[in-house]
């Protein structure tokens, strides 16, 4: 275990003999004389795992890479640093939620509340840890409306699709 110069960079030894370095924006793994044998940017990394003293890093891609180190110690302060990134890119996904409330139109569509919908679907929304940021009508291409003109026709004003609504949510703290 050698610190560096401050505390977001680790290097040491791994059980194969093999050296690394550790930093909050990459991996690197090199033969003790220096040669590079594995560099991982932090962007790159899709999941982390710690079991004792191995580390599992696994990449985007599904390439695994793992570093069996000397101590838990060491282990500890790979997962430690890298974890904090690998947070803020995977949770990414989560923070932010779009749902589509569909309708539809013609006579059907005169019978049926696009309200009922829309609060059912905010409703589910605020049960999951979401709350609504914005809600926006779907834009169409000039295809989906032909075609529902179509429908319009074929079924003979009884059913036509209408333009969805998105509902935007973002996650409560």
């Amino acid at each position: 275990m050698v610190p560096a110069s401050d505390d977001r960079t680790f290097s040491g030894t791994l059980a194969s003999g093999n050296l690394f370095r550790v930093t909050s924006y990459m991996v690197e793994v090199t033969k003790p004389t220096g040669e590079p044998i594995r560099q991982i940017d932090a962007n790159a990394i899709t999941g982390l795992s710690r079991d004792g003293d191995a580390v599992s890093i696994e990449r985007t891609g599904g390439e695994l890479t793992d570093l069996r180190c000397l101590s838990l110690d060491d282990a500890g302060r790979i997962e430690a640093l890298l974890r904090p990134n690998l947070r803020t890119q995977t949770n990414m996904r989560d923070f932010n939620v779009v749902q589509r409330v569909t309708s539809v139109g013609g006579i059907i569509g005169l019978f049926r509340s696009q309200k009922n919908a829309v609060e059912a679907q905010v409703g589910i929304l605020n049960r999951s840890g979401y709350r609504v940021t914005l809600i926006v009508p779907e834009s169409r291409s000039i295809l989906q409306v032909l075609l529902s003109i179509l429908l319009l026709i074929i079924t003979l004003g009884i059913y036509s699709t209408s333009p969805d609504l998105l509902i935007i949510g973002e996650r409560v703290s």
